[in-house]
């Protein structure tokens, strides 16, 4: 048996069951979904009676099975291309000696072991010839029998039918759905992997328009449910059909657009956290099949890419467009641990993660219909990501639920320049695309970096810092689009210090010449210093903001999301609507990625009080509607929120 088996087998070795999703549990089933899902490797499932063998007697059946499951395993090559099989719970019992199971002869060819466990379907009552299916009964103990004789996944089937005008019905999907879910967390709870397999087939002359319809309301209600049952879907591999039209159906559908919906639906329905799907073969023949597989594998996006491919440019490119879609902006949500404790401190709460947590979560439940119409995107910190509401959903699905498109910050701080008089650059590049493409996987589909550069008389910034944070930034831009994210890349001039207006601007030309080489750019307005004894208009702000934008930013960027630099609320919504009404050619949308200036009233407003909750969500709305007007010049003023017109300046910001 191979290392990756035994690791499985070890991880928690002395835990017959879980009652919660634990750190080594959680790590178990990762390992097992790993294994199953080698690249090159599938997994086959003989847990149907041979061929040919179903009218033998029962005396015979037994031996007949052995042999058979005995002949698979003779190949020694058969672990090149087979990671797991799955056998019936019947043959799963069977002892080839009086001192060895059947199970010892996969391990012997490092093939992890599997059950299906489902005890067929029944008629569900109330439909039209529907079906469910059965064996939720005792399933917890047959699952921790199972694994403790070296069973480590497992697999049960439901069906529904796609008729025109009969199928599937609304019951059928809930109560389908909600069977696979309870599988799947009772099954994960006994450290086994749950394989979710879903047949969705037409028999009638449905076009390949409905039969997707049906695919995406099916996927989407099972990955509700399993959320609802709190399953790991790190942990579960989902065996589905493709999508394609009815059998009757007479129109010749090539494989390319059988990819391409059979794609296009899963894209809209599961998570990238599941690690893995299988495609029925269903009623294709085998020909068939791998032709329309091969047509999905070309089709599927890499995980990451060695260049700029079209698919990969079409991709970032959607995504750069819907966050900064007309009247919406970013809500920058990614404060570390350090400096939300500095906000939280304002309020007088604790900053702990239960406090961070549920501060998040008044963030990311705010009014569906109100909170997307202003807000397409937010930044998260690393913490923030991985956490869930109260009621189990986790952030992200909140998020996605509100039309909202998560995000990362994944910079990790800045540091020295050496050579420099108290300058910096900013770290993290070491592992950073390994981590974008985990954060893909986990629903982050754009990411920010930030960098740091102050304003000195004459002097600072220096050419080298300068050149510096321009460098990390474009390898970051570079290695983020690789992996499928799109890069927000942040240039901030930091406002400390007694410089005018026009040296702001004269330096933010010159970092942004020098700096600009991603998808979505993340620079301060131009305005004078904080100690600056003359103050600029929002007129003369957006007129150096623009003018500057004009001279550095190519117009095939695809949008500019400020952000607030220590202003006060008020004064960042009015700025960011005097630079889009200024006069001039502008061919990038201008709008927001706000973080301090979208949430100084709503912490004002909480203050760490459960009861509050509401009202901060009010500010919230209040304040990111606010944003929205002014990111398309709409913004009338005099928007007053429970902060008030309190500065939010930081001297020397760094978080």
């Amino acid at each position: 048996m191979d290392d990756s088996c035994t690791c499985i087998i070890q991880v928690t070795k002395n835990v017959a069951r879980y009652g919660t999703l634990e750190p080594a549990l959680a790590l178990e089933l990762k390992k097992i979904s790993q294994v199953l899902s080698i690249p090159g490797k599938g997994i086959l499932d003989v847990h149907q009676v041979p061929p040919g063998q179903k009218n033998q007697e029962t005396a015979d059946v037994k031996t007949t099975q052995l042999n058979w499951l005995k002949t698979l395993l003779l190949d020694p090559k058969i672990s090149s291309f087979i990671s797991g099989i799955i056998l019936s719970h019947s043959d799963a019992l069977v002892d080839i000696s009086d001192e060895s199971q059947i199970v010892d002869l996969f391990h012997e060819n490092n093939i992890v072991a599997g059950v299906c466990i489902d005890k067929g379907t029944v008629e569900l009552f109330g439909t039209y010839n529907e079906t469910t299916t059965q064996g939720l009964d005792r399933l917890q103990e047959k699952c921790i029998e199972l694994k403790k004789n070296n069973y480590h996944f497992t697999s049960w089937k439901c069906y529904c039918k796609i008729s025109n005008s009969l199928w599937p019905s609304r019951l059928a999907v809930m109560e389908n759905t909600n069977v696979l879910a309870r599988y799947a967390s009772i099954v994960q709870s006994t450290r086994m992997l749950p394989i979710i397999d879903f047949e969705i087939l037409s028999n009638d002359d449905d076009s390949i328009n409905h039969c997707q319809n049906i695919h995406r309301d099916i996927l989407s209600n099972l990955i509700k449910s399993l959320i609802d049952y709190h399953v790991y879907l790190d942990g579960i591999i989902i065996k589905i059909s493709m999508v394609q039209p009815g059998s009757k159906n007479a129109a010749y559908i090539e494989p390319e657009m059988i990819a391409e919906y059979t794609i296009q639906t899963l894209r809209q329905t599961i998570p990238l956290s599941v690690p893995s799907i299988i495609f029925k073969t269903d009623n294709l023949s085998i020909k068939n099949y791998l032709i329309n597989f091969n047509a999905i594998y070309k089709k599927m996006p890499a995980e990451k890419y060695l260049k700029a491919d079209p698919e990969l440019k079409a991709e970032l490119k959607k995504i750069a467009e819907q966050i900064v879609a007309p009247g919406k902006g970013i809500l920058a949500a990614d404060e570390s641990t350090a400096t939300i404790g500095k906000r939280l401190e304002g309020i007088s709460v604790e900053n702990n993660e239960a406090n961070r947590k549920a501060y998040r979560e008044l963030l990311f439940s705010t009014n569906k219909d109100a909170i997307s119409q202003s807000i397409s995107g937010v930044i998260l910190f690393h913490e923030t990501l991985y956490q869930k509401a109260e009621n189990g959903t986790p952030f992200v699905e909140l998020m996605k639920e509100r039309n909202i498109i998560p995000g990362i910050k994944v910079d990790k701080g800045i540091v020295p320049l050496f050579g420099t008089d108290d300058e910096c650059t900013t770290q993290g590049l070491d592992d950073l695309q390994a981590r974008c493409i985990q954060y893909k996987k986990d629903g982050c589909h754009f990411a920010k970096w930030r960098c740091v550069l102050k304003i000195k008389g004459d002097k600072l910034p220096s050419k080298l810092a300068i050149i510096e944070n321009a460098n990390v930034l474009a390898r970051y831009a570079s290695i983020c689009q690789s992996a499928r994210i799109v890069p927000i890349v942040e240039p901030e001039i930091l406002p400390d210090g007694d410089h005018d207006l026009a040296r702001c601007q004269q330096v933010t030309e010159e970092v942004l010449s020098a700096v600009y080489k991603g998808t979505l750019l993340k620079p301060n307005m131009v305005t004078p210093g904080q100690q600056c004894p003359k103050r600029s208009t929002p007129q003369e702000i957006a007129s150096a903001t623009v003018i500057a934008l004009q001279r550095t930013v190519p117009p095939a960027v695809t949008g500019i999301t400020f952000l607030s630099g220590g202003q006060s609320e008020e004064e960042a919504s009015v700025n960011l609507d005097a630079i889009n009404k200024f006069p001039g050619k502008k061919p990038w949308a201008l709008t927001f990625s706000y973080g301090r200036a979208l949430q100084a009233s709503v912490l004002k407003a909480w203050g760490g009080k459960a009861d509050q909750v509401a009202a901060a969500q009010d500010e919230l709305i209040k304040r990111a509607k606010a944003n929205g007007d002014a990111s398309v010049g709409k913004y009338a003023g005099g928007v007053s929120g429970a902060a008030g017109d309190a500065g939010l300046f930081v001297a020397n910001h760094a978080y």
